[in-house]
């Protein structure tokens, strides 16, 4: 009995362990985007809306991996632009989910911010994929939200570092 607790503890132990550090590993490897969460409700119960972008980033590309697949490496493709963007709706029950596509060429009104530089800018007519460019995830949860009315929740960003690893 006293050998069959210590192997039963023992595999609980080592489970517990390297579950741990497999959750670690992976939380390690998500990008955290800082000064999202005002603008994110972060509510995870109920029904949940994610703003899915892909971008042209080149980060998390090895310079192999740019060469393969001939995309240039972040410092030759400057700035950062976004290809797709996708509000994704998760129903409360959790048993349904809807995928909107939002055109990037869109029309839109990207409001007032203030660049990098610190320089102000005020509200501006444009593509919705400058609104990416212009400020990034912040302005682009922003703006989608302005002209949607849909609060977003969760932000979800693909470069082609991630595209090339899922594949």
């Amino acid at each position: 009995l006293s050998w069959l607790t210590t192997v039963v503890a023992a595999a609980v132990l080592i489970t517990s362990t390297g579950s741990w550090v497999l959750a670690t590993y992976y939380d390690a490897k998500i990008g955290r985007i800082l000064g999202l969460s005002g603008l994110l409700s972060g509510d995870s119960s109920g029904p949940l809306t994610f703003l899915v972008v892909g971008s042209d980033s080149r980060e998390g590309l090895s310079a192999a991996e740019a060469h393969q697949l001939s995309t240039g490496t972040a410092a030759n493709a400057s700035g950062q632009r976004s290809d797709t963007m996708m509000l994704v709706h998760v129903a409360g029950d959790r048993k349904s989910a809807t995928v909107v596509s939002l055109p990037r060429d869109s029309y839109v009104t990207i409001p007032a911010y203030t660049d990098d530089s610190g320089d102000k800018h005020p509200a501006q007519k444009n593509k919705l994929n400058a609104a990416y460019s212009l400020g990034g995830a912040p302005l682009l949860i922003e703006t989608v939200t302005e002209e949607t009315g849909v609060p977003i929740d969760h932000y979800v960003e693909v470069g082609f570092g991630g595209v090339v690893n899922m594949v």
